[in-house]
Formats: structure tokens, C-alpha cells, sequence
């Protein structure tokens, strides 16, 4: 079974829509407090677009998104997504020990 079989969900379109349907509705919750669907589509749309100005458009390239567990990883993730650039997730311990290897 191949893993590409069928349409996929596209989470950048789901946060767009979430942002117009429920704009307080809650995004991201952590213990410091919570991000609703209206904030999380701007935050993201602004690093997009920042993410656009320096890699460009063209070639849609992988960009490493080097962090821990923490609540604003989905709006790393969802803004490299919505620059048209693929996530390489890394581990922020990989990523120390790969730098002290070398």
C-alpha cells in the first residue's frame, strides 16, 4: 500500500478555514495559556511570508525545524507548509549532538 494513495489533507487549508468558520476557537493549548485559530493563521501567514522573502518561491525547499515538544512547533511547522517549503523535522538533541560530533 503505497503511503500517497488518495487525496491528502491539507492542514494549512484547515487552519485557513478554522480561522474564518471559529476565529476564537481554541488552536493550540499549553500551560502557559492558548492560542485561538485567528492568531495562530496570522502568526503563520507572517512567518510564511518571511520564509518566502529569504528561500524565495521556486524549488520548494526543505527547511530544518530544529525544536523540543513545544506549543509553537504546529506554527513552525504550518509556516514553512504554507510557504510552499517541505519541514525536516530535527530534534533539538540530535541536532546538539550532531554539532558536538563535529
Amino acid at each position: 500500500m503505497s503511503l500517497n494513495s488518495g487525496p491528502q489533507p491539507d492542514v494549512v487549508a484547515f487552519l485557513r478555514r478554522s480561522a474564518c468558520v471559529a476565529p476564537s476557537g481554541l488552536a493550540v493549548g499549553h500551560p502557559g495559556g492558548s492560542i485561538n485559530y485567528s492568531d495562530l493563521r496570522a502568526r503563520v501567514d507572517g512567518l510564511a511570508g518571511s520564509l518566502r522573502a529569504v528561500l524565495g518561491t521556486e524549488g520548494a525547499e526543505p527547511v530544518a525545524v530544529v525544536a523540543e515538544h513545544d506549543y509553537q512547533v504546529p506554527e513552525l511547522y504550518l509556516g514553512v507548509m504554507a510557504s510552499g517549503h517541505a519541514v525536516v523535522p530535527i530534534s533539538e538533541s540530535i541536532a546538539t549532538t550532531i554539532e558536538t560530533e563535529h
